[in-house]
């Protein structure tokens, strides 16, 4: 029991502030979650702030996105740039 309860405490730890894309180590860890699942059940959008924070680093003012989440890339100063072919189904009029 005080393995099992130290093993979830490491874990937890090491996943720290990104609990939405936590997997135990069964099957992989969180570097193995998007091939078991994928769209919001690993991301909503969590990340924006660390993306404008790369883009700024390296002087990148837009990025081609394929977005859906609730932290729109605009409120962060994200510029979104359209990726070739790529259709938001979003967007479209039924």
């Amino acid at each position: 029991m005080i393995i099992c309860t130290a093993i979830v405490v490491v874990e937890s730890a090491t996943i720290y502030p990104n609990y939405l894309a936590y997997f135990n180590a069964f099957p992989g860890g969180p570097t193995q979650g998007p091939r078991y699942l994928l769209d919001s059940n690993i991301d909503w959008g969590q990340d924006t702030k660390r993306l404008k924070a790369f883009l700024q680093a390296r002087g990148i003012r837009g990025a081609c996105t394929a977005y859906f989440g609730l932290a729109y890339p605009f409120y962060y100063g994200i510029v979104q740039l359209p990726w070739p072919g790529y259709v938001n189904p979003s967007n479209e009029r039924r």
